[in-house]
């Protein structure tokens, strides 16, 4: 297709709700105040109960339903709480830019991988591996609300690799979803390790041969584990005909090699992690 002229702008990334302000500014004290912090969750409603039910997702294992979040963060830690609902506010606000549900249905199935892999690596978080499975693909709406055009040039991107798609996405607005997103996430305070698995997504084989003096490991190994992740979820697609596309969006080699695994490793570990998913 021909190739549009270039759209430059900056694109708006959606403001921090006040509650998820007000709660990231107590989670500086020394001390946090979780009465304080439950206080604020209380006043947005939606967020409150979307923090709620992800609480309650057999993802955190719970031992019984949580009806109060002062319980779930004994139960889980301040820590681990505020990583839900900065998690819960992004959804949140991304679910309101358009229908949505392939969008998420496919970035939770990534997630979980992701937090099934990462405990295959004790250096990762595995929150923080599920977070990025979530939000890896964030730029995406926020390149909708911005661009009346990027929801029909969307499709165009389905078959091609992720340098191509970042590429063909920066010929025609000058900027990409990858960028996007890992710009929403600097803003939204999600940690560095992060903003910069998002950001290098189209370039991991470059990121990933990079000597790890400059202190990126754990990045790159959160980028390595969310591509291994998409491989995953692929194959368990296609075994349920829910996608029955082969796209190879990246070369698994260089990924592998970065894990300090070979093919038939990854095989192992692939079935081993698809079973679980069907069970």
């Amino acid at each position: 297709m021909p190739v549009k002229a270039v759209t430059r702008k900056r694109c708006s990334i959606p403001a921090r709700p006040e509650v998820l302000v007000a709660v990231g500014q107590l989670m500086k004290s020394e001390d946090p105040d979780i009465e304080q912090i439950c206080f604020h969750l209380k006043q947005d409603v939606a967020l409150y109960v979307s923090v709620l039910g992800t609480v309650n997702t057999a993802y955190f294992g719970l031992p019984q339903q949580i009806t109060q979040l002062e319980r779930a963060a004994g139960l889980l830690g301040l820590n681990r709480l505020y990583a839900i609902v900065r998690l819960a506010a992004m959804r949140s606000t991304l679910s309101g830019l358009g229908r949505l549900e392939r969008f998420w249905d496919t970035a939770t199935e990534v997630a979980h991988i992701c937090s099934l892999l990462a405990q295959r690596y004790p250096s990762i978080d595995r929150d923080e591996a599920y977070t990025l499975g979530m939000m890896h693909e964030c730029g995406i709406p926020v390149m909708m609300q911005n661009f009346d055009d990027y929801k029909t040039f969307l499709p165009t991107l389905n078959d091609i690799s992720l340098p191509q798609m970042h590429k063909q996405q920066w010929d025609r607005y000058g900027q990409s979803h990858f960028t996007v997103g890992a710009q929403m996430a600097k803003e939204w305070c999600l940690p560095d390790t992060t903003v910069q698995a998002i950001k290098n997504q189209p370039g991991y084989k470059v990121w990933l041969s990079q000597s790890p003096a400059d202190g990126q490991d754990e990045g790159r190994m959160l980028l390595a584990i969310l591509l291994l992740s998409k491989v995953i979820s692929d194959s368990y697609r296609r075994y349920w005909r829910i996608n029955s596309a082969d796209i190879q969006q990246f070369e698994l080699n260089p990924v592998l090699e970065f894990c300090g695994l070979c093919d038939y490793d990854f095989l192992d570990i692939k079935e081993d992690i698809i079973q679980q998913l069907q069970s």
